[in-house]
């Protein structure tokens, strides 16, 4: 498994912030296709079964993205760089279908998933963590919680990471499954405590309050209710969560402004009770769809949406100097893939949430391990997305676990329903 490791790490580094050397950038698509055919030539057993009619909606949100890439809007961005972005994601999809799907006819469920999508990600969060961290050429605020350790230090931005939020939302991905691996299953505990070190400390760095919170509470949830439970309820209201999520994300937080914590939470003046400015930027993106447009609102402007629609030019100002101020996404997962896929693009993406969570209670009370780490991701983009846009490429590597996740669930369940039995011990 280590080849696919090896590609997925370099898939996951942002090269295109460390050069400008188009050979060295297309090493992750060489190195994919490469573990492409060799999974393709070297195994008869690799058939790509998640191309069912059953799969079809995961498929459908696959072609999404690429439309999205295709009519991207931002400006200056080339069909060379575009075919990239496209070619990098079918490839990798289709790469770790066919190897996952190998695998899992061989080796028990928790073991794939552990070497195949919590590995690739924690090595590169190790190696991202090494190598320090790269000026970010703007304050980006100070580390609120490292100062309660007695460490005064600027947010830091990391060598390999497109962005200090960016990434830390995506860390806070990997904190959740090395949280849910640590706590409550009882296999690979040194992977997962691993996860716990570096990822924690790679989130106190960046000094990311949401994520790190949210995991957390989604640990505890998982913990005290969902593993003691042989039918998990409410399950469906997750989905509902990117809908209602902004109302009550800014409530609770005008609440935690005027309480004794929230000074001691705040980087400047007034961020609580606005969600950082999130308030005033979901009014604009909002304000969009006051008024009907059937050319750009069923199917969506394409990526980089707000900008394409005049909305990101609204609330520019917010971001003050920073690079590329008015070509920032919305900050919310159900506004981003409204404004880039539309209506359609929203339905489709539901549907594949309900579907995650039919397949969960499927396999529940057989996989246990396995159900919580996909419940536990779920929960965290579900959580995260309603303060970051969880979907994409303005995270780059979000978009890249959303699908390996999802997949491999989807997996299972097609051996399952083929019939097939796992010999070796279920976790």
């Amino acid at each position: 498994m280590y080849k696919l490791l090896i590609a997925t790490v370099l898939l996951f580094i942002n090269f295109d912030a460390l050069t400008n050397n188009t050979i060295i950038r297309l090493v992750p698509l060489f190195m994919l296709s490469f573990v492409f055919f060799e999974e393709k030539f070297n195994n008869n057993n690799g058939s790509i079964k998640v191309l069912e009619k059953k799969n079809f909606f995961l498929l459908v949100l696959l072609l999404i993205t690429v439309i999205g890439v295709i009519y991207n809007n931002k400006p200056n961005i080339s069909v060379q760089f575009k075919m990239f972005l496209i070619l990098k994601l079918v490839v990798f999809v289709f790469t770790f279908i066919m190897a996952v799907k190998n695998r899992i006819n061989h080796f028990n469920y928790l073991e794939v998933f552990v070497k195949c999508v919590f590995l690739p990600f924690l090595t590169f969060v190790v190696i991202n963590f090494l190598l320090s961290f790269r000026n970010s050429g703007s304050s980006i605020g100070s580390a609120v919680m490292l100062s309660y350790l007695g460490i005064s230090i600027n947010r830091v931005q990391f060598l390999l990471a497109s962005g200090t939020n960016a990434y830390g939302s995506q860390l806070g991905i990997l904190f959740t499954l090395s949280l849910i691996g640590f706590f409550i299953l009882k296999s690979y505990k040194k992977y997962f405590f691993v996860g716990c070190l570096f990822s924690l400390g790679s989130l106190l760095l960046t000094d990311s309050r949401g994520p790190m919170m949210y995991s957390i509470l989604i640990v505890i949830v998982l913990k005290f209710y969902y593993n003691k439970t042989e039918r998990p309820r409410f399950l469906w209201l997750i989905p509902l969560v990117g809908f209602f999520g902004p109302i009550l994300l800014l409530s609770f937080l005008a609440l935690l402004s005027d309480s004794v914590y929230g000074s001691s939470l705040s980087r400047t003046s007034g961020d609580l009770v606005t969600g950082n400015s999130r308030s005033v930027i979901w009014f604009f993106a909002i304000s969009e769809f006051f008024t009907f447009d059937v050319s750009h609102h069923i199917f969506g402007y394409g990526g980089y949406g707000h900008y394409a629609a005049g909305i990101s030019q609204k609330y520019a100002y917010i971001f003050g100097n920073i690079e590329d101020a008015k070509l920032m996404h919305p900050h919310n997962t159900y506004l981003s893939i409204a404004l880039d896929y539309g209506y359609f693009g929203v339905l489709i993406y539901l549907i594949v949430q309900f579907i995650v969570i039919s397949n969960i209670k499927k396999i529940w009370n057989k996989y246990r391990s396995i159900s919580l780490l996909v419940l536990g991701n779920l929960l965290y983009y579900s959580f995260v997305g309603i303060g970051e846009t969880m979907f994409g490429f303005y995270y780059s590597n979000v978009v890249y676990v959303f699908f390996m996740v999802n997949i491999f669930i989807f997996l299972i369940i097609n051996i399952k329903s083929d019939g097939y039995e796992n010999k070796i011990k279920r976790t």
